[in-house]
């Protein structure tokens, strides 16, 4: 989620403290465009995993690969 403060475009996740509680992984999704099926998920919050360890995604009729 972004949060407008100005110039800088800050992105936070959503849901605040309930979602932080009840959630064990955080990924942030990004694509360049949204006519491209594909893109990059990077971990913010996830056990085992460094934050910023990133791998690629395509979107499928069948869900993400």
């Amino acid at each position: 989620m972004t949060s407008p403060t100005g110039f800088i475009e800050v992105k936070l996740p959503v849901g605040g403290n309930v979602l932080a509680h009840t959630v064990n992984a955080r990924w942030l999704m990004m694509r360049a465009s949204k006519a491209k099926n594909e893109g990059v998920l990077r971990a913010l919050d996830v056990p085992g995993l460094p934050p910023g360890f990133e791998t690629k995604y395509t979107i499928g009729d069948d869900g993400l690969h």
